[in-house]
């Protein structure tokens, strides 16, 4: 079936204007020969002829049965839920799982029962029902959230710019430091990370695990282990000049240094070592 397919709508029930003389209201069972009843339809002698014995059908009662059935089938074609019934609910033995019914109080809100043979009033006990919307926030609790998150964001750095003077507190605990140093404005970010290599030689090249905004110059702070040889010696990693401007060789993407042990006579470091970093920059 496509959803185009034709499906008539029935905006009036069948035989909604007859006469009251045309419809009978159907009996759960039968009151006289010939008539039907929701326990036997249209009983036998309906369909007996009438030389042996028979009735014919009342039209009433195919009035009334069609009345019935287009005011259900309208009903559903609406979408509409029942509410409970305790009546029903025991004519049918209890609700099955998966039966669906209107909220007791909250319109628009339906319930799902959850146990065979349920007989529990929802409004009474909620035993066997479950509300799928019942976990969800309400209007008024999600107007709060948002006026809570709106006066916390008040007291952030605003997103385009402006100024924080003196530690920020954390949650957690503790504070997040101010920096201050030169060219650092906007996103500052530190980062702390150790690098190691093998042995020393001019210009080692240490990459930052991000690289910082192109075009800035981060501050780089480092500290190297003492070199492991009979008797260990103090070992110093110096950042290596840029021989244009005799700076430090540090870009956004990395640094340069070179690693070599002092103390009794000083040389390149020949042994493996750890390099302690420290670089704050701008990100973008």
């Amino acid at each position: 079936m496509k959803q185009t397919d034709t499906r008539p709508l029935f905006s009036i029930p069948w035989a909604d204007q007859a006469d009251s003389s045309t419809i009978a209201t159907i009996p759960q069972s039968a009151t006289a020969i010939g008539r039907a009843s929701m326990a036997l339809g249209f009983p036998k002698a309906t369909m007996t002829p009438i030389a042996a014995g028979g009735v014919p059908p009342y039209g009433e009662d195919m009035n009334g049965i069609l009345n019935m059935l287009s005011r259900a089938a309208r009903t559903a074609e609406l979408g509409i839920l029942h509410p409970f019934s305790a009546d029903y609910a025991t004519a049918i033995n209890g609700y099955p799982v998966g039966a669906t019914i209107a909220h007791p109080t909250i319109a628009g809100r339906f319930l799902i029962c959850t146990a065979d043979n349920n007989t529990n009033d929802p409004s009474q006990s909620m035993n066997g029902w479950l509300d799928p919307l019942g976990n969800y926030a309400t209007a008024a609790a999600l107007q709060q959230e948002t006026q809570r998150a709106q006066a916390a964001e008040a007291g952030l750095l605003p997103l385009a710019g402006g100024t924080i003077t003196g530690p920020i507190n954390r949650a957690g605990g503790g504070v997040l430091p101010e920096v201050i140093g030169p060219n650092l404005t906007g996103r500052v970010v530190i980062q702390a990370f150790v690098a190691t290599g093998q042995k020393g030689a001019w210009g080692i090249n240490v990459n930052f695990p991000v690289s910082f905004q192109p075009g800035t110059v981060p501050l780089v702070f480092t500290q190297i282990n003492v070199e492991e040889l009979n008797v260990p010696r103090s070992r110093m990693s110096p950042l290596t000049n840029n021989l244009s401007n005799n700076a430090p060789q540090i870009t956004n993407t990395g640094f340069s240094f070179q690693p070599f042990y002092v103390g009794g006579e000083n040389g390149t470091s020949a042994y493996p070592w750890h390099l302690q970093c420290l670089a704050i920059g701008v990100m973008q």
